[in-house]
C-alpha cells in the first residue's frame, strides 16, 4: 500500500515481465499488487515509495505554440526554454492549497488546449537515498545514488513501459547491490550466482525491451507530427486551390450577368442620381428656407438692437441733461453763496476798513495835536532861526528813532523831522524840496565849519533815517491807512534821500 501523498512505480527482478494487462496496470498505479505464488512473488518488481508535492502538479503534452499568456488563464505560471523563449511542453504549476492543486487535477486532466490533450500528475520531488552498509567485499566503499527525477514528456500511463535513463542507473545499481549483499556460504553463493546471473539477464532483457518501446513511441510520434505537419500542407493547399476555384466561378458568374447587372447598375445610378436631385432640391429649398429664417431673426434682432440702442441713448441723453442740470444747479447755488460771501467779505472788510480808518485818523490827529502841542511848549511863537531848527531836528530825530509806529500810533507829517529852515507850525509837504533840503545842511555845514565832524554825524544820521529800506524795514509807511497822505509822505522821504546821498558820500569822500 502506499500513502495518500505518493505513488508508487516499480523496479524488476529476474526474468523479463510478461505483456502488461490493464488490471495489473492499475493495482500497480494504486500501489496494491497480489502475485500468484512466492516464486512470482519473489520475482516480482520490488516497488518504491516515492514522494511528491501535493500543492505542484506537472503538465505534459503541451502544444508547442502555447505561450504563458494562454496558459496562464488555466494555470498559474508556464516554463519556458530561456534559450529560445517557446515552451518546453512542460509546465509545473504551483497551489496555496493541496486541495486546490486536487481540484484542479481532476478539472484540467485530459482537458484539450490547442488540439493536444493535457496530461496532468502530482509532481515527484527528487530523491536522495542514503548510502547502503557495505558488505565484507565492499568494506569501507561508499556509494551515493543518483537523486531521481520525475518523467518529464509523459503521462503517468507510459511511466511504466518509457522509464527515463535515470531509472535504467538505479536499476543497474540495484543489481550490484544486490549481488554485494549476497551471503558468505558456498553453497548460498552458487545460489546467489545463479539468481543473480538470472536476475542481471532479465533485467538486460526487461530494460531492453523498455528501450525498444521508447524508441518506439518516439519514432510514432516524429511521424505522426511529420504526418500531421504534410496533412495540414496539403490541407492549406486544398483550401487554396479551393478558394481559387471559387474565385474564378465567381468571376465567371459575374462575367454571365455582367448585362443583368450593368442595367440593374445604371438603374441604380439613375435612382440614385433621381434621390440626389430631389435631396440637392430640398437642400436648396431648406437651405433658402433657412436663410430667409435667419434673415428674419437677423432683422428682428437688428430692429430690437436699434431700440434698444435708442432707447440706450435716450437715457444717456436724459441722464447728462439731468446732471448738466444738477451741476449747472449746483453751480448757480455755488455762484450765489460765493457771491453772497464776497459780498459779506466786502461789507465786513468796509465796515473794519471804516473803523480801522476812523481809529486812524483819531490817533493821527491825536499825534498831530501832540507834535503841535510840543513844538508851541519847545519854540513857542518867536522868530525862528538856525539853531532853533537844528535843535528841533536833533531832538525829532532822537524822539523818531525811540517810536514804535503801529495804527494806534501812526506816522503823520509832524513826527518826521525833516531836514528844513521853515518854522514847523507853518511847515506844508509843498516846502519839502531837494532845494530846500540842501539849503538846510548849507547853512548847517557853514555854522558847523570848526566842527565838521559834527556835521558830518549829523548828515550820516540823516541818509540813514530817511533811508527807504528803514522805513520799510520799520512798516513805518503801512501805518497810514489814507492811500494819498501814504504816498505824499513816502514822496516826501524819498526827496530827503535823494538830496542827502549826494551830500553823504561828499562827507565821505567818495566822490
Amino acid at each position: 500500500m502506499c500513502s495518500a501523498n505518493s505513488f508508487c512505480s516499480g523496479k524488476g527482478a529476474g526474468n523479463p515481465p510478461p505483456a502488461p494487462n490493464p488490471l495489473c496496470r492499475t493495482f500497480r498505479h494504486l500501489g496494491i499488487l497480489h502475485q500468484p505464488c512466492i516464486e512470482a512473488s519473489e520475482s516480482a518488481r520490488r516497488l518504491i515509495l516515492e514522494a511528491y508535492d501535493p500543492c505542484a502538479l506537472f503538465c505534459s503534452n503541451i502544444n508547442f505554440d502555447i505561450d504563458a499568456a494562454v496558459l496562464r488563464t488555466y494555470f498559474s505560471e508556464i516554463l519556458t526554454n530561456p534559450k529560445t523563449g517557446k515552451s518546453r511542453g512542460l509546465a509545473f504549476v504551483a497551489f496555496s492549497q493541496a486541495s486546490e492543486a486536487y481540484a484542479a487535477l481532476h478539472a484540467a486532466h485530459g482537458s484539450e488546449i490547442h488540439w493536444r490533450r493535457l496530461s496532468l500528475t502530482y509532481r515527484v520531488l527528487r530523491k536522495v537515498t542514503k548510502p547502503r552498509v557495505p558488505t565484507s567485499k565492499t568494506a569501507g566503499a561508499q556509494r551515493q545514488p543518483q537523486a531521481r527525477h520525475g518523467a518529464g514528456g509523459v503521462d503517468a500511463s507510459m511511466q511504466e513501459d518509457a522509464p527515463s535513463s535515470d531509472e535504467k542507473k538505479d536499476k543497474s545499481e540495484d543489481l550490484k547491490e544486490s549481488t554485494e549483499t549476497a551471503a558468505p556460504s558456498p553453497q548460498a553463493s552458487t545460489y546467489s550466482n545463479a539468481a543473480e546471473n538470472s536476475a542481471k539477464y532479465g533485467r538486460c532483457s526487461e530494460l531492453d525491451h523498455l528501450q525498444a518501446l521508447y524508441d518506439a513511441e518516439v519514432q510514432q510520434r516524429t511521424a505522426a507530427q511529420a504526418e500531421n505537419a504534410l496533412l495540414r500542407r496539403e490541407l492549406e493547399a486544398e483550401k487554396s486551390a479551393r478558394e481559387l476555384a471559387e474565385s474564378r466561378l465567381k468571376i465567371l458568374q459575374l462575367e454571365k450577368d455582367r448585362p443583368l447587372w450593368e442595367e440593374a447598375r445604371q438603374k441604380r445610378e439613375e435612382a440614385e442620381k433621381a434621390a440626389r436631385a430631389r435631396e440637392e432640391a430640398c437642400r436648396r429649398e431648406a437651405e433658402v428656407e433657412e436663410s430667409r429664417r435667419k434673415m428674419r431673426e437677423f432683422v428682428a434682432l437688428e430692429r430690437e438692437r436699434k431700440r434698444a440702442a435708442e432707447e440706450a441713448a435716450r437715457a444717456e441723453r436724459l441722464r447728462r441733461e439731468a446732471e448738466e442740470k444738477a451741476r449747472q444747479e449746483k453751480e448757480e447755488r455755488e455762484r450765489q453763496a460765493r457771491e453772497q460771501e464776497e459780498r459779506a467779505r466786502v461789507a465786513r472788510e468796509a465796515r473794519e476798513r471804516q473803523k480801522r480808518e476812523q481809529r486812524w485818523r483819531a490817533a493821527t490827529e491825536k499825534e498831530e495835536a501832540r507834535c503841535q502841542n510840543r513844538d508851541r511848549q519847545l519854540w513857542g511863537e518867536g522868530d525862528w532861526t538856525v539853531d532853533r531848527a537844528l535843535r528841533r531836528l536833533r531832538i525829532q530825530m532822537d524822539e523818531f528813532d525811540k517810536l514804535k509806529f503801529s495804527e494806534a500810533q501812526p506816522l503823520t507829517f509832524s513826527v518826521v523831522p525833516w531836514p528844513l529852515l521853515t518854522d514847523p507850525l507853518a511847515l506844508d509837504l509843498e516846502e519839502i524840496t531837494w532845494a530846500a533840503v540842501e539849503s538846510f545842511f548849507a547853512r548847517m555845514k557853514a555854522r558847523m565849519v570848526v566842527d565838521l565832524v559834527e556835521y558830518s554825524n549829523l548828515i550820516e544820521r540823516v541818509h540813514r533815517m530817511f533811508h527807504p529800506d528803514k522805513w520799510k524795514a520799520r512798516g513805518i509807511l503801512a501805518t497810514v491807512l489814507d492811500e494819498e497822505t501814504r504816498n505824499s509822505l513816502e514822496a516826501a522821504g524819498n526827496v530827503v534821500a535823494q538830496a542827502v546821498t549826494p551830500l553823504w558820500r561828499k562827507s565821505k569822500g567818495y566822490t
